[in-house]
């Protein structure tokens, strides 16, 4: 569901962007301090305009919306001056200072050279680029709640100056009140950044256009990537004698080009699954071959494949072995194509598999896809019978049960938690946690609880109780039907072996 709704959302986006890819930054030196430089290349067969683009280099850029900027006289955020533009191919270099820089710039930060200048949003007084930080490229249309991360990097071991803009919601000058959220970054501490940072003399250069590893869907970026989830540390390596203004990058063709999904994502193991792909294009072109293929640890005996979506109407398939070639497809950015594999069995051991898929326009060469998608194989938990429990509770010490609340928190006491759980043994047990109620064990949830087993005397009684405690818990559904309750007679309620028991 998420990947259609993605595709509602770019439909509204310019055209231009649907047929574009984004600028990236391409080589960065940050050692010694007057020969800092940022390099941009554009990946794209034609020129684009650089209006409404800028450069920063501390993570709360995005409050520019705000009209608030930092106040680091390190830091700095600027913008592209009026009517620049960077050409098919082409690259730009801004130098934070050109005073001494001995390297061909096409800007500077810092107006003390006669390099032109970039527009001045913020700039400290000592604008300059540390060992461990972060360069941002982003586009604002100045009116907008949001900005659009373009590309980043980050380098060094300070996670704390990385961007992770998850969940912030702000307004921004636009004629409305209600603010705007962002969707989730990855969190900063699982950023891969370039470790460490260039010594000096050398800088960190781009080795990969396609940004391979990078999650490009439902992200804060100006294609929809998720800018933050790129692997810099894979895409960028030491170059030893920095060449502002020239690069070895080229403009990529559409072989290999496309985005691909797969639902569900996670299987467990030894089952049998139909699982559904859906392909959709990530460059102007029309990608008309393209194969998929099932890893071997996967047992493919009696597969079936069906295809649909506007962009395989007219497409035809056939399988060899474990691989599905699909030919006479018409897969572009606003028309997609699922393809669906049922009777497939998952490995019987634990793994993350990856779905290799290739593509091609027509006449092309067959290159796998920069992302392709991968199913992780579980083993099910293994779980404990309750019964089992009560009939030997000696016998246990951490445990991991699921059932359904039948007497949730805050009835029996309001000031811990006692709540009874049952699973299908048809037997019950307490569940208890000191000085707080837990709002996850209402009646009706069906939860998974890990805990320790202990046996509990009341003072003054001899009949222990037997309990969990020390626990954690998942909620696995809510509203459940309660187990069905035994019927007995009042002599049976005295038998301790109903303990915890639904009756």
């Amino acid at each position: 569901m998420k990947f259609w709704i993605s595709l509602l959302f770019v439909f509204f986006l310019p055209a231009l962007l649907f047929a574009q890819n984004h600028l990236l930054i391409s080589e960065i030196q940050v050692d010694p301090t007057d020969q800092e430089f940022i390099e941009i290349f554009n990946p794209n067969p034609y020129s684009l305009s650089l209006d409404n683009y800028y450069l920063s280099d501390y993570n709360t850029y995005y409050q520019i919306v705000e009209g608030t900027y930092t106040s680091a006289s390190s830091d700095f955020l600027v913008r592209f001056p009026a009517g620049t533009t960077i050409d098919s191919a082409g690259v730009l270099v801004v130098a934070t200072s050109g005073q001494n820089f001995s390297g061909a710039a096409d800007f500077e930060i810092l107006d003390n050279s006669t390099i032109p200048n970039m527009d001045s949003v913020y700039v400290g007084a000592t604008a300059s680029l540390s060992n461990q930080e972060m360069v941002i490229l982003f586009h604002w249309d100045g009116q907008s709640d949001l900005v659009q991360d373009v590309d980043y990097a980050m380098w060094g071991t300070f996670p704390a100056s990385f961007v992770d803009k998850s969940g912030v919601s702000i307004d921004g000058p636009d004629a409305g009140t209600d603010p705007s959220t962002y969707k989730n970054d990855t969190p900063v501490n699982d950023q891969h950044a370039f470790i460490p940072a260039p010594f000096t003399g050398s800088s960190m250069e781009r080795i990969s256009v396609p940004e391979n590893g990078e999650i490009f869907v439902n992200g804060n970026g100006i294609t929809g990537h998720n800018e933050t989830s790129e692997p810099i540390d894979q895409n960028f390596a030491v170059q030893s004698s920095p060449n502002p203004g020239t690069t070895s990058l080229e403009i990529p063709t559409a072989n290999g080009s496309g985005i691909a999904l797969v639902s569900p994502d996670s299987v467990r193991t030894d089952s049998t699954v139909t699982l559904t792909f859906s392909i959709k294009g990530s460059l102007s072109d029309v990608l008309t071959d393209i194969t998929l293929t099932v890893p071997g640890s996967w047992d493919a005996t009696g597969l079936s494949v069906q295809l649909s979506g506007p962009a395989f109407s007219s497409a035809s398939f056939q399988v060899t072995n474990q691989t599905v070639t699909i030919s006479d497809a018409a897969v572009t950015i606003s028309d997609s194509g699922i393809i669906t594999i049922n009777n497939l069995t998952s490995p019987s051991q634990p793994e993350v598999s990856e779905f290799e898929i290739s593509t091609a326009v027509a006449g092309g060469t067959l290159t796998l896809i920069s992302q392709s998608p991968v199913v992780t194989v579980f083993a099910p938990a293994v779980f404990t019978a309750i019964a089992d429990i009560q009939a030997n509770p000696g016998a246990y010490t951490t445990v991991t049960i699921e059932g359904i609340v039948v007497v949730g928190s805050g009835i029996t006491a309001t000031a811990w938690t006692d709540t009874y759980v049952q699973d299908n043994s048809g037997a019950g047990i307490n569940v208890y946690r000191a000085g707080e109620v837990d709002p996850d064990l209402v009646r009706g949830n069906r939860v998974r609880i890990t805990g320790s087993v202990s046996d509990y005397i009341a003072t003054g009684g001899t009949v222990p109780v037997t309990e969990i405690t020390d626990y954690t818990i998942s909620v696995i559904s809510t509203g459940n039907p309660l187990p069905a309750a035994q019927m007995i007679t009042t002599s049976e309620a005295n038998n301790t072996a109903l303990e915890g028991t639904y009756v």
